[in-house]
């Protein structure tokens, strides 16, 4: 969609009289974003219409899910000013989606990078997603950049904006804009100082550079002798990842997949590692020379999910497609016979017998269809496969291995027809103490031995809270008293993955009472349990159920208190 405008900003006109764009990104679009960008520029719109200077302004929208996707944007509209609306993970990136449609954090490196490449950009507002450390990275490259996080509110963001775009229109500079814009959310209740958007000008940025070279002390050197390549603390691991911890789990599972006709169910809470893991596992089957499907569940949407016979004939397309044969469903769905018999003919005559060789069905996030209707007969279709082997050698040829991060025993009426309680179940559990310290080494040893063990009493061994607490240190984005003494704090190192969870429990009454019961008593109702477990907020410590770790205890104590 394009909204045009017309107007010249005097401080700022192009030679040439080209006009002025600015362009509205919404970056990894929700409903929200979208109604939001749309909003704004409903209102922009008949601000510019009502300025002074009615001459060379457009107003572009566009959506932008992966960085790709942004670069194009960007090089095919050349705008002056930028208004990226979205989310991010505090210092750990700006949300966007890889090729899967999984959430993919760009740094604040790749974005201001991204941003240096094109001169005629002037001002960059973070919409909804802000970060210090983020904004500082793009004032390298552009002049003024604005930011405005998620505290600001719907309400204010856009009161904000019209009130920022209506005085460049009348040819104020992007400083006095800034303060324009700023007015009218003074008037508004309940906006902190900390939630008002932040202003950078590079000129002030560089001087104050130039200041602090010429009468600071050179910062600290960091500990490691050599310095280490980091990475990310988001989504699946690379086979090759250098930080990846290696658990005696783990080696179950790369050693039973080089066995013919297996079974593996790799279990864990949320953040536990059993995608990486999961993809080890396809890497080791592909060496000893089997064939693999990989299927990622999250990607079968609603409707799909609310209809069985639509999930039995995408499933039988989508592993038919992977291996590239010619599609014959609707051939076998012909019989008059239940979805999952149908399904079983399928990969019986026609995927296994034609393909011929040893293949692996690799299944992730299988939990996305614990609430559908047909659960318990896709489960039990292949616990079937599995009985199989014994009965007809052709089965043995199917490895299954599935990953699940939800306790399936509460969702299968009959245990008899789970695939769950077969075979090899790997279940994943959180760092000790050695691989907390092993994990800190191959950062470049931020912390000393006493930090290891604050960290490990805080965290106690939670995977990906660790590999974010010793990235954040290593790349100095944190001293390690900050991130200690911050460590529940909303605008902390671990914020933004405490609110996500605060924001699932949000409305579940029955969850809310039990992670306090956990909290407050040490127990908990089973049912309850399964759910708080499965989303990775507690644990089992031998007959007492206890949250997970340090952190979700303090976390949580305080904010659904009442």
């Amino acid at each position: 969609m394009d909204f045009r405008g017309r107007f010249v900003n005097d401080q700022y006109q192009p030679i040439h009289n080209t006009v002025k764009k600015i362009l509205i990104v919404s970056a990894n679009p929700q409903d929200r974003n979208r109604r939001l960008v749309h909003e704004e520029a409903r209102e922009i719109q008949a601000g510019l219409e009502r300025a002074k200077i009615q001459e060379h302004f457009a107003i572009i929208i566009t959506s932008a899910e992966r960085f790709d996707d942004l670069r194009r944007a960007i090089l095919d509209q050349e705008p002056q000013i930028i208004d990226l609306y979205g989310y991010g993970e505090g210092n750990q990136g700006f949300a966007l989606e890889d090729n899967t449609g999984k959430i993919q954090l760009v740094s604040s490196e790749s974005l201001s990078s991204l941003f240096s490449l094109f001169p005629s950009i002037e001002c960059v507002l973070l919409n909804g997603c802000y970060d210090e450390a983020q904004a500082e990275a793009i004032s390298q490259h552009i002049d003024y950049v604005i930011g405005i996080n998620q505290a600001l509110g719907e309400r204010a963001a856009i009161e904000f904006a019209v009130g920022f775009y209506h005085a460049l229109a009348a040819g104020r500079s992007y400083e006095d804009a800034y303060k324009f814009g700023c007015l009218p959310i003074d008037n508004l209740e309940n906006i902190s100082e900390s939630a008002m958007p932040i202003f950078i000008h590079r000129k002030n940025t560089i001087n104050a550079d130039i200041l602090q070279s010429n009468s600071s002390p050179l910062p600290r050197p960091f500990r490691a002798v050599q310095p280490v390549s980091l990475e990310m603390p988001e989504g699946t691991m690379s086979s090759e990842s250098q930080f990846y911890i290696e658990r005696s789990s783990d080696l179950l599972a790369l050693e039973i997949i080089k066995q013919q006709g297996v079974t593996i169910i790799i279990k864990g809470p949320r953040q536990m590692g059993k995608s990486s893991l999961l993809i080890r596992t396809i890497d080791a089957a592909v060496a000893v020379g089997k064939w693999v499907v990989f299927l990622d569940f999250q990607l079968f949407d609603k409707a799909t999910l609310n209809n069985a016979d639509n999930f039995f004939r995408q499933f039988c397309c989508w592993l038919t497609d992977e291996l590239e044969m010619a599609d014959k469903v609707d051939e076998y769905w012909q019989t008059p016979l239940g979805y999952s018999q149908r399904c079983t003919r399928y990969v019986n005559r026609y995927i296994l017998k034609d393909f011929g060789k040893p293949l692996v069905l690799a299944m992730d996030e299988v939990e996305s269809i614990f609430d559908s209707e047909f659960r318990s007969d896709f489960f039990a279709m292949l616990r079937s496969w599995h009985n199989s082997r014994a009965i007809t050698p052709i089965w043995k040829n199917l490895d299954l291995v599935l990953a699940t991060s939800t306790e399936p025993y509460q969702f299968i009426d009959n245990l008899h027809e789970s695939p769950f309680n077969v075979g090899v179940a790997v279940n994943l559990e959180d760092f000790t103490t050695e691989q907390v310290a092993d994990l800190n080494r191959r950062h470049g040893s931020p912390l000393n031995s006493s930090e290891e063990r604050q960290l490990m009493a805080l965290l106690n061994g939670h995977p990906y809270l660790v590999r974010l607490a010793l990235y954040v240190i290593a790349s100095q984005r944190l001293s390690t008293a900050e991130l200690f003494t911050n460590a529940t704090a909303d605008n902390g190192p671990f914020g933004n993955h405490l609110r996500n969870y605060l924001f699932r429990l949000h409305n579940k009454t029955e969850l809310v009472q039990g992670m306090l019961q956990v909290i407050r008593q040490n127990i908990c109702d089973e049912r309850v349990f399964f759910r708080l477990h499965g989303a990775g907020l507690v644990r089992r410590e031998g007959h007492k159920v206890i949250p997970r770790c340090q952190l979700y205890a303090e976390y949580f104590r305080e904010k659904l208190r009442g």
